[in-house]
């Protein structure tokens, strides 16, 4: 696992510490990055794209279009959600539900 201080291209000129970003959507092939202080930056450039960057900074794709900083989600295992600060709870796809165990635990271990 890389260090929080790495720096991740995000699209166009932007380029940010990887542990500031909270929180990445999608819409077609536009990105919007909620970052934690609050910033939202949108940018053409596809989710699966900023998957494979951020991908060793602990970030997990909860579903088609959405995907988390781990370390700032609440997951809520029963009700097969993640809850991040200022955001309304986002539902954990029926696949990745499966798997989401595992990846928790090798995040765990990670840390």
């Amino acid at each position: 696992m890389k260090t929080n201080s790495t720096e991740v291209h995000l699209g166009g000129r932007i380029t940010k510490p990887a542990h500031q970003v909270l929180l990445l959507r999608s819409e077609v092939n536009y990105s919007h990055i909620y970052m934690r202080n609050g910033d939202h930056y949108i940018v053409a450039t596809t989710l699966k794209t900023l998957e494979e960057r951020l991908k060793d900074h602990g970030f997990w794709r909860i579903n088609k279009s959405e995907m988390v900083n781990l370390s700032a989600a609440r997951i809520l295992k029963n009700q097969g959600m993640v809850k991040v600060k200022n955001h309304k709870p986002m539902k954990i796809s029926r696949r990745k539900r499966q798997n989401m165990s595992v990846m928790l635990h090798s995040q765990a271990q990670a840390v």
